[in-house]
């Protein structure tokens, strides 16, 4: 099985996105702006609740009209400003009809949005339907390096996440492949409605992070491997609301000025949150870190990436790893020991 998602926007209206995660959401391409250039009026709410149930936001979208390429330059200024700091992958959404006819005009605008982004500490990359690739995209193949998702619907049938699409249906493209649309009739506990169902062939984002000053003043860092003794399912239970257990996992995210400013969890999924009194030292997991060669993954990796780099094979990577059962299911922040 491979990494399952969703995108959504606020034509789903109102998720209840713990739901969303128990049914098996992995992570999630969130809609950021309109045509009109404003947030998507449930963008922030997404954002937010995807945030807190643990479901990494690997992305956000863009449904572009740009037929210019000031415009495009535009569009992604927008964008900037409404991620106001988070780093969140940009999709750019290329299908629309006036896209049709613009010939190497799409690749100039591709490059142009693109390049703010990533200037913006950003990933980038395009979201198009395979059809719409191979006429109007292909032709200019060689001036664009970025990644692609791709919408290919072998079916037209409701779908749920525990139905995996055909393999041979998946898109084949010159470009790096990082996700596959699959379905826009899913079905999702959590949501009314159907949902386009997704999946992606690379490391997931885990930190859903809108930064803060106030975030550098903690006693504990993004990244650190802890134990406690006692944790909360929200970032604002009070102390009478204590699951009082221990637990062990990596810090995901720290939410500045909150009761509980630890997000913890481990693979990508949040086990709960804690305060610096939740927290205990764990002198046996930092030895047997601190005995093996180990690489911690970053956004975009494969296992084949960094299994070349540390000169070693993606078999041997999974014999040293027995928590990793599928070549594409690894997560951002994950640590997985390569020699």
């Amino acid at each position: 099985m491979s990494i399952k998602g969703i995108d959504v926007s606020s034509y789903q209206g109102t998720i209840d996105w713990a739901k969303a995660a128990a049914a098996g959401v992995q992570f999630a391409i969130l809609k950021v702006i309109r045509k009109d250039l404003n947030p998507d009026k449930q963008f922030e709410n997404n954002w937010t609740g995807a945030t807190e149930a643990g479901v990494p936001v690997q992305g956000v979208y863009n449904y572009s009209y740009a037929s210019t390429v000031a415009k495009a330059k535009s569009d992604a200024q927008a964008i900037v400003s409404t991620l106001a700091g988070r780093t969140p992958m940009v999709w750019l959404d290329v299908e629309d009809s006036v896209q049709k006819g613009l010939g190497q005009t799409l690749a100039e605008i591709i490059n142009a949005y693109g390049a703010i982004i990533t200037a913006a500490g950003c990933q980038f990359g395009v979201y198009t339907g395979l059809s719409f690739y191979n006429s109007y995209i292909k032709p200019y193949a060689d001036q664009i390096t970025y990644p692609f998702w791709i919408a290919r619907y072998p079916s037209s049938a409701s779908m749920s996440l525990s139905v995996d699409p055909a393999d041979s249906k998946r898109p084949e493209i010159v470009h790096d492949l990082h996700g596959w649309q699959y379905s826009s009739k899913g079905s999702v506990s959590g949501i009314s409605g159907n949902v386009d169902l997704d999946e992606l062939y690379v490391a997931v984002e885990t930190v859903n992070v809108m930064p803060s000053p106030e975030a550098t003043s903690y006693a504990h860092k993004v990244g650190e491997a802890i134990t406690v003794s006692s944790y909360y399912a929200s970032s604002t239970d009070p102390i009478g609301k204590a699951i009082i257990k221990n637990a062990s996992g990596t810090i995901m995210r720290i939410k500045a000025g909150a009761a509980n400013p630890y997000c913890f969890g481990k693979n990508g999924v949040a086990t709960g949150w804690c305060n610096d009194g939740d927290i205990r030292s764990s002198a046996e997991a930092e030895e047997t870190e601190s005995a093996a060669v180990s690489y911690t993954v970053k956004s975009g990796d494969t296992l084949s990436s960094f299994s070349k780099k540390h000169g070693t094979t993606v078999s041997a990577i999974m014999a040293l790893n027995s928590s990793i059962t599928n070549t594409n299911r690894i997560y951002v922040n994950q640590v997985i020991r390569v020699k």
